[in-house]
């Protein structure tokens, strides 16, 4: 695959892709609304060949540790997430979200994890995007420290995001986005 580093969609382009009903207006309003602008993307990004110019979709970078929206081959932003740890790996390739749940209760029970140390049950798991009928998602991590978004890998092969990164990806795509995981 060839990572390549994609271009920032540009505000006028943003707003043209809303008014053709290529982009959801909560899509535009959180992107023109963002404080932490940032001028170039720091992480290479895995670009299909066929993705649409109009198309919202995600970008996983699992060496950088990092989400990035992106519409077409240009990016919108970036979040540093928590991937799946050793055995628990995030699957690499192209998926597509297949179902959403606002606002989930996730268990070892369901991973097959026995009762004990290892075991949990996590309430309020908001945002969450599943990718794979093996349970990957996309979703709020809100049980881990701030800082191990973008340096460890903690899950279960999850995306694991921050508040407010989750909430942007979760208005940003929807059931039959495209999802690209790539190291």
């Amino acid at each position: 695959m060839e990572r390549r580093l994609a271009q920032r969609v540009d505000r006028r382009t943003l707003l043209r892709l809303t008014a053709l009903g290529l982009a959801g207006t909560a899509f535009a309003r959180s992107t023109a609304a963002r404080a932490d602008e940032q001028d170039e993307l720091d992480v290479a990004v895995y670009v299909p060949d066929d993705v649409e110019q109009g198309e919202a979709w995600v970008a996983v970078n699992l060496t950088e540790q990092a989400a990035v929206a992106m519409v077409g081959d240009a990016w919108v932003r970036r979040a540093w997430v928590t991937t799946g740890t050793d055995g628990w790996n995030t699957p690499e390739g192209q998926f597509r979200i297949l179902w959403r749940v606002y606002n989930e209760t996730m268990t070892s029970d369901a991973l097959g994890i026995p009762p004990g140390p290892d075991s949990y049950v996590l309430r309020d798991v908001l945002f969450t995007q599943y990718f794979t009928y093996a349970g990957h998602a996309l979703h709020l991590n809100y049980w881990r420290p701030e800082s191990i978004f973008g340096n460890v890998r903690t899950s279960h092969g999850c995306v694991g995001m921050r508040y407010n990164d989750a909430a942007f990806f979760w208005q940003h795509v929807g059931v039959g986005s495209r999802v690209v995981v790539f190291h």
